[in-house]
């Protein structure tokens, strides 16, 4: 008798697309950033982990503020756009 597998995977599911794009974008910046947390250190080598965990807050911080940032901003232009477009037949209803 065949034994049925039931595998659970133990990493995240990923929202982003299935190409890796965004994920591999995110990762390069995340790298960028402890290695210039790495260098303001001195290059002191041993604290790689708290680098990359400390990088990685920060980047996510940051994008997380650039998507609000980004949101409201097109938020506004959407309710400036709906605000300034005139109303059809506004005027001739009120003409005598």
């Amino acid at each position: 008798m065949k034994k049925q597998s039931n595998k659970k995977t133990d990493s995240p599911k990923s929202n982003l697309s299935e190409t890796g794009a965004p994920d591999r974008a995110l990762r390069e910046q995340i790298e960028r950033k402890a290695y210039e947390l790495y260098e303001k250190r001195g290059w002191v080598h041993g604290l790689d982990i708290g680098d990359w965990l400390e990088a990685e807050r920060s980047v996510l911080a940051e994008t997380k503020t650039e998507t609000k940032v980004r949101t409201k901003t097109r938020t506004k232009a959407e309710t400036d756009q709906k605000t300034k477009m005139p109303l059809h037949g506004a005027v001739s209803d009120y003409q005598s």
